[in-house]
């Protein structure tokens, strides 16, 4: 399939000050007895990805990643803030925003409309979009399985009629049968078997490179971040608590959070040794975020400090941003 040009003059994909907060209770009468509460799901992000770069966002379930990745998609309406695809807003691109950003869902039989055939659905998203000449259709669709390891057999099959790594490979097929330069890859692995789950991850590999695919790769997954990403930036409770190179990250975490996160990943050597970090009390509510620093309550080094005064996220190093006011590094 060709492949579509990339501007590199700046960000292919970026959000300024991105916020949504949802209306805890629509319920009129709880509103007026406890007052009006917001789930602040996703809380002034700042976030850039650059063409042809694979940024990993992680975090615990829950902390917004999934909101975010719909608010870029112009799925869900910001309370506040933008969202920036090639210098453009959803809006202005229009129609010509799905040829250009696709995702790819964790769940992939149930992404997939069980009453047509896999073919039918490759026909359909290459017809509406134009992508190639009428004639060229059911080419573009053989081409387009080859691409992610399936035969053009499988044109005629039903999503029940296919495994979950199958299913997932058609999602992607499905994305790139557009010819997107920017794909958001959101829990691709999560549903799968851990076999075929580095087998989904090794063909997302081998297609970002061939295609110069600029990617946002969401995952609570971290053993997988290490392999694919460039930089990885880790969000907790609505908010970027840090942002780094994958290197440098794994190598050096200055927030306690993201020490705590990367402490927990599993690793193959039972002879090796490691700290131990545990993390106590829960996580708290986006209902409810504590004031001062968001980690505060479950921090091992928080300080009087963290308490009441919020830290900004700052850039303590060229490309190293952390919103910490004791930030590893220093203690």
């Amino acid at each position: 399939m060709s492949e579509r040009k990339v501007s590199a003059a700046g960000p292919a994909l970026q959000t300024v000050a991105l916020t949504k907060h949802f209306l805890h209770t629509k319920n009129v009468l709880s509103r007026i007895i406890s007052g009006t509460k917001w789930v602040r799901a996703v809380d002034g992000i700042n976030l850039e990805v650059h063409p042809r770069e694979v940024l990993a966002l992680v975090g615990e379930s829950g902390c917004g990643k999934t909101t975010l990745a719909k608010l870029i998609l112009g799925l869900l309406s910001p309370t506040r803030g933008r969202v920036y695809v090639m210098g453009k807003t959803p809006v202005e691109h229009g129609s010509t925003l799905a040829p250009l950003l696709q995702i790819v869902f964790q769940q992939g039989r149930a992404s997939l409309n069980p009453r047509i055939t896999i073919g039918s659905l490759l026909r359909e998203a290459i017809r509406v979009n134009r992508i190639v000449a009428p004639e060229r259709v059911e080419e573009a669709v053989d081409e387009v399985l080859r691409m992610v390891d399936l035969s053009p057999d499988h044109r005629d099959r039903f999503a029940h009629e296919l495994s979950g790594g199958q299913a997932q490979r058609v999602v992607i097929a499905r994305a790139l049968a557009l010819q997107p330069s920017i794909l958001i890859a959101d829990e691709p692995t999560s549903a799968l078997d851990v076999s075929i789950q580095a087998r989904i991850l090794n063909l997302l590999i081998r297609l970002q490179h061939e295609l110069h695919l600029t990617m946002l790769y969401i995952t609570h997954n971290l053993g997988s971040v290490r392999q694919i990403s460039d930089r990885v930036a880790v969000m907790y409770l609505g908010k970027i608590v840090e942002m780094g190179s994958t290197e440098e990250l794994f190598a050096q975490p200055f927030h306690p959070y993201t020490e705590a996160l990367f402490a927990a990943v599993p690793i193959p050597d039972p002879l090796a040794k490691r700290k131990i970090i545990v993390l106590r009390g829960e996580t708290p509510s986006p209902i409810d975020i504590p004031s001062g620093c968001p980690f505060h309550p479950r921090c091992p080094y928080r300080q009087s400090t963290c308490e009441t005064l919020f830290p900004e996220l700052r850039e303590l190093s060229p490309g190293r941003w952390v919103s910490c006011h004791f930030p590893l590094s220093s203690l």
